[in-house]
């Protein structure tokens, strides 16, 4: 009987996640390289060819940085700060704030 029991709950999740629908989506200019989130549940993520800060609640676009070469190293959320530290390859360290 206990066998019977889990193996229901195993088919009830399984349907649950087949049947799963993504929150949200966002368009982006090029393959997702690397995603982070920040305290302030902004996802900053990077493409091939920009840095985006992004909603994680609903997925607006909040900016856009062109720049290429981006790792996950080179970002850097300033915990309990609206700002995010970054270093692209040619143009030193950058510091950006949340846009208000």
């Amino acid at each position: 009987m206990k066998v019977l029991a889990l193996l229901f709950c195993f088919l009830a999740l399984f349907v649950s996640i087949s049947r799963a629908q993504p929150v949200w989506q966002s368009n982006l200019d090029g393959k997702i390289q690397f995603y982070q989130t920040t305290d302030f549940g902004i996802i900053l993520a990077g493409s091939e060819n920009s840095l985006f800060a992004l909603d994680g609640q609903t997925g607006e676009r909040l900016w856009r940085k062109r720049t290429k070469g981006l790792d996950e190293t080179s970002v850097t959320p300033i915990p309990s700060k609206r700002l995010i530290c970054f270093r692209a390859k040619r143009s030193g360290v950058r510091i950006r704030s949340k846009a208000t």
